[in-house]
C-alpha cells in the first residue's frame, strides 16, 4: 500500500514512512525526493488523543479495578489511534535544507577583537 506525496501525487509513500510520521518523523517521497511530515496541525491533537486514552486505561487500572482489562483497553485504544492517524492525518511538503545562510558581518576584522584595519 503506497501513499501518494503531496507534492507530486505519485504513489511513492510506503506504509511503514507514512506510519512513522506519526511520531513526528520526517520522510522523503520515493519519485521527487521532498521531505515531508505528517502535518503539525492534525498530529498534535491525535498525541493529545494517545495521552487522554493512556490516561483512561491508567485510571481504570489503578481506581476501577479493571485489571488486565486495561490493558486490553489502551492496547485497542493505540490500534484504533494508530489506524486512524495513518488513514486521516495529512502530508505536508516541509522545504529543502539546502546551503547555509551566508554570513551577513561583512566588516574587516584583523585581529578578532572588533578593531577594524
Amino acid at each position: 500500500m503506497k501513499f501518494p506525496c503531496p507534492k507530486c501525487e505519485q504513489s511513492g509513500i510506503s506504509l511503514k514512512d507514512k506510519y512513522r510520521l506519526s511520531y513526528w518523523r520526517e520522510t522523503h517521497c520515493d519519485h521527487c525526493n521532498a521531505r515531508l511530515c505528517a502535518n503539525p496541525w492534525f498530529l498534535a491533537p491525535f498525541s493529545l488523543v494517545y495521552m487522554w486514552a493512556l490516561a483512561i486505561c491508567a485510571f481504570l487500572y489503578m481506581f476501577q479495578d479493571a485489571g488486565a482489562m486495561a490493558f486490553v483497553y489502551a492496547l485497542v485504544a493505540w490500534l484504533v489511534i494508530d489506524l486512524l492517524n495513518i488513514l486521516l492525518i495529512p502530508m505536508s511538503v516541509m522545504r529543502s535544507l539546502g546551503p547555509p545562510a551566508p554570513d551577513l558581518d561583512t566588516s574587516a576584522d584583523d585581529d578578532h577583537t572588533g578593531k577594524q584595519a
